[in-house]
């Protein structure tokens, strides 16, 4: 259940959505004009068995991923991500103008910026040539957000704290852990504080579009049918690995561990991955079919039972033995435990599909003099 989709929080890129069908965070390029549309992506190869998959904690690792060698960080499937994508935010370029004229406000657009061989370069130049970089689409931008904050006035908007810390968490459990989602944080341009006003515009906005639809139980059920698989919990394991270049070796160590080595020391001794090699072989986490594995080390993996240990089996990495610590087996979703991800599934698709005229409705019936 997790696609290759990169989530993005005002166009920047934090996490990945750890749900097979979820459309609500994903950007569409009819959406292209809403504020935060940036297009950005931030993508990494899982370097063990892999075949394009993107995982957005990996993303924001400290060292990119070494070829062959490092293991992926994986999320253990979740059930339908109820978030929304519709969130807005400054661009990192529109950010810069917007200190530069705080700060000329103080001391003048005349002055000098900065001298070249005594000749100025001066802040009226600076802003001018900031303007043409980035300024006026983030002046749209900022008119954009503007006439959805006085939106969700109108209609008296109100977001609960526990709401938006609720969301919080569930951005933060496709992470492994708490180091990774404040590394992912920084490299994105967000604290804490500035990623919750961004989860609570959201909602707003959602909130918006809920009370002009028909979210009946009937249409809920509809809705759940038609998308049964997205929260649906697949099979999924818990697997360690060896990896080593060549078969002479894997057949070598596949004849020790059968004769009683244990696997997790043979691993951080003879494994050549460097992602999962000093934690035993381990790949970390629950792992389902369809996430980005290498079709051979899929199949042999899931032809395992927990405890079980393959034969050798090559990969386009070179040589696995691999093995199976753990297994859920899949579990249906019933309809009345998922209704409320259903209902969030339903208003993040409106928003999605119906967000860009809405926006533009609303600048239509503004009254915007560009200054």
């Amino acid at each position: 259940m997790l696609p290759s989709m990169n989530v993005t929080i005002g166009g920047r890129a934090i996490m990945e959505d750890n749900n097979g069908k979820n459309d609500s965070w994903e950007r569409d390029s009819g959406n292209a004009d809403l504020p935060g549309n940036t297009q950005e992506e931030n993508q990494t190869e899982r370097a063990i068995p892999t075949e394009g998959d993107e995982f957005g904690p990996e993303a924001f690792a400290d060292e990119p991923a070494e070829e062959a060698t490092a293991a992926p960080a994986v999320a253990a499937p979740a059930k339908a991500n109820p978030l929304p994508w519709f969130l807005f935010a400054i661009t990192l370029a529109a950010l810069a103008v917007v200190l530069y004229l705080g700060q000329t406000d103080k001391a003048g657009i005349g002055g000098a910026a900065a001298k070249v061989n005594g000749e100025k370069v001066t802040k009226q130049e600076l802003y001018d040539a900031m303007y043409k970089q980035g300024g006026e689409s983030t002046l749209d931008s900022l008119i954009s957000e503007k006439l959805v904050a006085q939106e969700v006035d109108k209609a008296q908007i109100k977001v609960d704290e526990a709401a938006v810390d609720a969301e919080l968490a569930q951005i933060k459990e496709q992470f492994p852990d708490e180091a990774q989602f404040n590394s992912a944080m920084e490299q994105s341009g967000f604290t804490l504080d500035s990623l919750k006003a961004e989860i609570r515009k959201n909602q707003e906005i959602s909130k918006i579009f809920e009370s002009k639809m028909d979210l009946s139980d009937a249409k809920l059920k509809e809705y759940f049918d038609k998308n049964v698989e997205q929260y649906n919990t697949p099979e999924q394991l818990m697997i360690s690995h060896i990896l080593v270049e060549n078969k002479e070796d894997a057949d070598k160590i596949l004849a020790d561990l059968k004769a009683g080595a244990d696997f997790a020391a043979v691993a951080k001794e003879k494994s050549t991955d460097t992602g999962s090699k000093d934690n035993g072989g381990s790949l970390g986490s629950f792992i389902a079919r369809g996430q980005g594995l290498d079709q051979a080390f899929e199949d042999a993996a899931f032809k395992l039972n927990k405890g079980e240990m393959s034969e050798v089996v090559q990969s386009s990495f070179g040589y696995h033995i691999i093995k199976v610590m753990d297994k859920k087996e899949a579990v249906q979703a019933n309809f009345d435990s998922q209704k409320e991800d259903v209902k969030k599934n339903m208003v993040g698709e409106e928003v999605q599909t119906k967000g860009a005229e809405w926006l533009e409705n609303l600048k239509k019936d503004a009254k915007i003099e560009k200054l």
